[in-house]
Parts: C-alpha cells; structure tokens; sequence
C-alpha cells in the first residue's frame, strides 16, 4: 500500500505552487485561520515531519494571537496584528516581502537542486528545509533538526566533521539508504515515540508541586528570547542531585530542584545566591518559592542578553535530555507526563488563595509601591483562578475587558453616582438640549455578572441581557435605516427613532403621533409589568422580538468572576458615588445570601440587587489625607491590604538610598503613610533624574516646600544636594556611596 505521505506532498503542492508563493500576500501567509501558508507548512503537514515548539517568529514574520502584546526589542518588532524580526524590515509589509523573496530562493535551490546554496539563505531551518523537502522530489530526508541529523550519524557511524553543514549532514545520511528502500521507511527508522525515562519521572515526583510555575516561566522565557527546538546554545538536562536544568552555553539559566528554583540574573535578586566565575558577569540565585514572577522573568532575560548572542554551541549539549527537551517544546507530551505523576495544577498554598477571595478589597499605601500593578494580576486571578507571570496576566486582562468579564475605572474628585450606576447624560447629537439615560460602568457589569449566575444556578445557556439585545435590535439606526416590527395581524410598524428611552415609530396607517419607553419595554420582558393598553399592540411584537434572542436552553454555564477595578478608590465621595449600593456590597446582601436584599434605583428600576460573582478591587494611596472618613465608611464592607516599599527589587545602591529616605520620612511623620515606594526607582532612568523628577518633588509636597527639611532628608541617605533660590530648582551635586548606602 502506498503511503500517505506521498499524496500529502502532492496536496502541498497542489495548494501551494511555484506562482502562488511567488505572488503570496501577507495574509496567506500567515493567518489566525487554518488555511495560510504558515499553517500548511507546520499543521496541516505535520507528518512530513513536525516543526512544531519554539517561538513563532521562526516564520520571520506572523500573526498574533495577543494583539496587544508587542515586541520592540532585542531584534523583533510589532505592530498591533503582527510581529517579525527586526532584520527582515521596519515595517510588517517590508519585512513579509524580504521573508518571501527567501522562500523563493529557497525554492529555485530546490527545484535547480542546489541544496548547498540554502545553507546560507537567512531564515531559520525548520522553515526553509522543511519547504525544500516538499519541493524536492525525495532529495532530502525529513528531519529539520541539526542536532538530530548529528544523531543519526552517529548510530549509522558515519564520520563527521566539526563544521558540517546541515545539507552535508544530510546528503551522508542519504547516500547510505539502500536503493530498494522505500524514502519514508529508511527514515522512519530513525525516529521513535519519546517517552519519559524512569530517572525524568522520579525527579519530577520529588519536585511535582513546584512543576507547573516552572514551566510556566520557562514558557515565558523560550518564547521572549525566541529560542527554536534545534538551537545548538540551549541544552535541557536533570542530574541524579534531582532537578531540572535550562541552560545557555556553560550556564545556568533557569534551574528547579528539590529545594526551590534557581535562576541568573545580573545583580543578586534574592538572600541566597552565588556568583558565576566566568563573564559576562551573573549570579545564580536561590530561592524555596517564586515571588514576583514577572520580575524574576525580567532578571533572567536581561542576565542573557550578552550570554545568547555570544554562544554559538553549548559545550554541554552531550547532556542534552531529549524527554526533557520534549516536554519543553512539547506541551501535549508534557501534560501527559505531568499527569502521569498527578502534579498538582498550582501549588497548594496558591489554590487555597485563589478560593477564597473577598468581594470587595482595597489595596492601600504609600505612591509607588505597586497598588494598581497588583490589583491587575489580583484580577486574573479572581477571574481566571490561575496566576501567571504580570507579563502574561496584563495579556489576559486585556482580553477580559474587552469581553467585559473585567472593568477599569479611576475615580476622581468629579466622578459621580450617574456615571458609575444610572442617570442622564447630555445627548450632543441633537441641536437643542436634550438628555437620554445613561448605564454606568459599574450597572452594566452587574448585568452581565447577573444573567451568568442566573445561567448557572438554573442550569440555562447564558444569554445577553436586554440592553444588549436591544443595541443590537436598533443598531441599524445608525446607518439611517428603519426597522420593520411584524405584527400579529400580519401588518408591520417601523422604528424610526430612538432618543432619551423613548421609541418613535411609524404605524400601518403612517401615524407617528405615538412613542414607546425603552424602560417601560424591559420591565415587561423582566415581568415587572404589564401592558395591555392599546399601545400593547406594539409592545407586544418587541417583547416577543426579545425573548426569541433570550430564550434559555438547557446546558451548563460555568459560573464566571466579574472584577471592577477602582483606581484611587478615595479620591471620590465614596458615599455619593456608591449611594445605597453601600448596603448591598455586602457578603451577606447578595443574591442568594442569608440576609440578601434588592432596592429600586433612583431610575424606578425595582428589585436591584447584586450578584456573588462581582468582585470590587480598589486602590488607595495613603499619601492622600482626603482618605479618613473614606475608610471609616469602608472598613467594614472592604478588606485592606497594605503594599508598602520593597527594597529587594531594586539594585543595591537604589535600595539603601530609598530605605535612608523612608527612615527620615517615618521619623519626621511618625507614620508609614508617606513613605516612598520601589516604583518609583523602576523607571528606566539615572539615579539621579530619578531623584530629582521623583524624588524631591514628592517631598517638597510631603514637607511643604520646607527645602532645608528635605536637604537635610537626603543628606541623610548620603546625597548631597542644593536648591538655588535664584532659579528655584534643585541641583544634586554627589551621591555617596559608603556604608549606608552601599556600592
């Protein structure tokens, strides 16, 4: 029987001919669908010989899937929808037609079978060979992995020289193939089903709970520092002492053991840790638990930077272990493994948090120690029951806004009780004044939260809530159409208007003397009412308009989290901007609760109440004293939690001169209100611009502008510093470095 493989090639072929690739557009190339080049070369073909693992720009140019998440550095760039290498062009157009006029050349050295001349054309391996083998007519073996293609030689003894080239390796390979011996069968020969070693197995059960958020950096890592599965500078090996190792050239990256996590970085980052003998200079350390994921990320990509370029062949890839490498590149393998040996999904102490978070929270503290950073990864978490990286959560809550699962609102001292619940607003399309209601920010996510929990409790299909179905109803409005409401005497009404809650419509008879309220309308799909009055005629078409979108089926919905978000939380009148929503914030007034409880709004809407699936994170600076009668009328419906300065995060020097600081302040305060956080030197600044746009101003507000006060501040942390009361700026002339403040 004739293999399979053969008419795959073909069907590419087919799909993909010389002109078409010639004439390709950037959106066949690469697209979220399943039917661009991209995917054809690495999915559809995947038993041609896999591509898969490693970073998506070994495709030179792509799609992505998070459009938000950009790359402008280390040698890649982006726009909102695509991403590349930065060597291929500036822009996703100059760089797709510099990849594609290498794919051609790819294919002339195929089809004029000039096989050494790819070796040096400048797109990754994978790419280019497995493109040359479609196109070569059984001139190439289907393996797009030097490290394999070494392997291979040596089970077959041939001898090879240290600068072999990937074609040389595979043309010896080849020349050894019988001449009766079918194409795919002699290379078949060479692969097996990778499985799990015993000694991989054991090591992973001694370390299993700490599995998953190593791999969850480690992700983050291959894909930032973009390093493909044949990358001869990377090696992935396990030791008997019982842990996991990521290295670059002679080095440790990124390392778990049976006693926490090690991990580079160019300064020492935690307590324990131990500096590398050789340069570029590096520290390796040692902690039992992952702290700030993004941050330890951070560190051991900028530790990097200099090691990955300047490694051409890792002198310990002979201990490369290909079931770990496997489960690095290999996710599908990986889970298997992991459930193999039953690894925990998060670590206990994480699972036991993630359960159990308070409805409404407020993140205190001094400016600058992390309230609004923290209050997003707080959200993923609520929402998702999962913790990644910031780098990663930040990537989902901004796809959780924009699928309204997660809001974000700053309060101010303006901000008012119609913008976050219900009111009017201005309508600035007409001439004359004239208002229309307005749903705010906080009504619309109860809503959505509502009719999932609704959904859920009574085993129903979730479905949009009626101020959806209407937008969605009358949005052909906007285009100056009008909408055709069949009746039941067979005749049609048609809307032509609708402004201020009111529906202006047009009658069989041409009468538009009539009008019909939008709130009028959803209490009678809510059952809050009934209409039987002769404009039920046309009430009634609506309401079964309606309820055809919101009929429920029976399924199961999974209960979803909302989370609003509320910067600077005290910056408002908490009690005007929340009104009774006050009362029922409260665990036990929800739906459902013991104690549960519903109100009518100022708007007549009747029967208010909360759902237990909305979440309230708020964010309070300290620093600002408008806050006491604020957590007076909070502190019993919101649980605090205070951030304040944490001198790890930040290079020696920095650290000792922030926490000099912080002292003088406390002392001179007599509370940790005013102190000055970490943030604040995170910037990617001098010291001393640091200092002087950060620094000083904030104490000029925390003292008052008594400049001799805060001179005496900074000599304290052993900078000497001078206002000149002729310009009226500050001028800092020496930072010291000595036993207070360190090197």
């Amino acid at each position: 029987m004739t293999d399979h493989r053969y008419q795959l090639i073909k069907d590419f072929q087919t799909e993909w001919p010389y002109e078409r690739i010639k004439n390709l557009s950037l959106q066949e190339y690469t697209n979220l669908n399943k039917d661009s080049f991209c995917y054809w070369l690495e999915s559809k073909s995947t038993d041609l010989g896999s591509i898969w693992g490693g970073s998506a720009f070994k495709f030179g140019v792509y799609e992505k899937e998070q459009k938000d998440n950009t790359y402008n550095s280390r040698g890649r760039l982006s726009d909102s929808e695509y991403a590349w290498y930065a060597k291929y062009g500036n822009s996703k157009e100059e760089a797709f037609e510099k990849v594609k006029s290498l794919l051609i050349q790819v294919l002339d050295a195929a089809r004029n079978q000039k096989y050494d001349e790819i070796d040096r054309i400048d797109l990754g391996d994978t790419i280019k060979w497995k493109l040359a083998y479609i196109y070569s007519d059984n001139q190439i073996l289907n393996v797009f992995n030097k490290i394999k293609l070494v392997e291979i030689c040596k089970t077959l003894e041939i001898p090879i020289e240290k600068k072999e080239t990937f074609f040389s390796l595979q043309d010896k390979i080849l020349k050894t193939k019988p001449v009766d011996q079918d194409y795919f069968a002699f290379g078949d020969q060479f692969w097996q089903e990778i499985k799990p070693s015993k000694v991989l197995l054991e090591t992973l059960e001694l370390i299993k709970t700490n599995l998953r958020p190593y791999f969850q950096i480690l992700d983050f890592l291959i894909n930032e520092l973009d390093i493909q599965p044949d990358s001869e500078k990377v090696y992935f090996n396990y030791e008997k002492s019982n842990q996991l190792i990521f290295g670059i050239g002679q080095r440790y990256i990124f390392n778990l053991t049976t006693k926490g996590f090690r991990y580079i970085s160019k300064t020492p980052i935690s307590s324990n840790y131990e500096a590398f003998d050789s340069s570029p200079e590096a520290y390796l350390n040692k902690t039992t638990s992952l702290g700030n994921k993004e941050d330890i990320s951070a560190a051991i990509i900028a530790s990097v930077m200099e090691l990955l370029p300047a490694t051409i062949k890792s002198g310990f890839l002979k201990h490369n272990k290909l079931d770990f490498k496997e489960m690095v590149f290999n996710r599908t393998f990986r889970e298997k493994v992991l459930e193999q040996i039953n690894a925990p999904i998060e670590d206990d102490s994480q699972s036991n948090e993630n359960m159990n978070h308070p409805l409404n929270q407020i993140l205190f503290g001094p400016p600058g120690t992390g309230k609004t950073y923290n209050s997003i990864d707080k959200a993923v978490q609520i929402t998702t029951n999962l913790s990644g990286s910031h780098t990663e959560n930040k990537i989902v809550f901004d796809r959780l806004r924009k699928e309204g699962q997660i809001e974000f609102v700053t309060f101010h001292q303006g901000y008012s009780y119609e913008e976050f619940m219900v009111g009017i607003k201005p309508n600035t399309d007409t001439e004359q004044l004239t208002f229309r209601p307005h749903k705010g920010i906080f009504y619309r996510l109860v809503e959505k939260a509502k009719a999932n929990y609704k959904a859920f409790k009574n085993n129903q299909q979730e479905v949009k809530t009626f101020d959806e179905i209407f937008e969605e109803l009358v949005s052909p409005l906007t285009n100056g159409e009008v909408i055709e409401i069949p009746m039941r005497s067979g005749n049609i009404f048609k809307i032509t208007d609708v402004e201020n809650g009111t529906i202006r419509f047009k009658k069989p008879n041409g009468s538009d003397t009539h009008t019909l309220s939008v709130e009028t309308l959803k209490a009678i799909v809510e059952g809050r009412r009934e209409f039987n009055s002769g404009l039920g005629t046309y009430y009634k078409p609506l309401v079964q308009l309606i309820d055809q979108y919101q009929q429920p089926v029976a399924a199961e919905t999974p209960l979803k989290n909302y989370v609003i978000i509320i910067d600077e939380i005290n910056r408002a009148n908490i009690s005007k901007v929340f009104g009774e929503l006050i009362t029922l914030l409260e665990d036990d007034k929800r739906m459902d609760a013991d104690n549960s409880l519903s109100l009518t709004l100022p708007n007549g809407e009747p029967d208010f109440t909360i759902p237990p699936n909305v979440y309230i994170i708020g964010t309070m600076n300290t620093a600002d004293k408008s806050i006491a009668l604020v957590d007076i009328a909070l502190r019993r419906r919101f649980e605090f939690e205070g951030f304040y300065p944490d001198y790890k995060v930040l290079p020696k020097l920095s650290s000792s001169i922030l926490q000099k600081i912080n002292e003088a302040i406390y002392n001179r305060k007599k509370t940790a209100d005013f102190l000055i956080g970490h943030g604040y030197f995170m910037k990617n600044e001098t010291l001393g611009t640091i200092l002087l746009k950060k620094v000083i101003p904030l104490l000029m507000e925390y003292f008052s502008g008594r400049t001799d006060e805060i001179r005496d501040i900074l000599k304290f942390a052993s900078i000497e510093a001078v206002f000149n009361t002729t310009s009226y700026v500050w001028n800092i002339v020496s930072i010291q470095a000595n036993e207070a403040t360190g090197t």
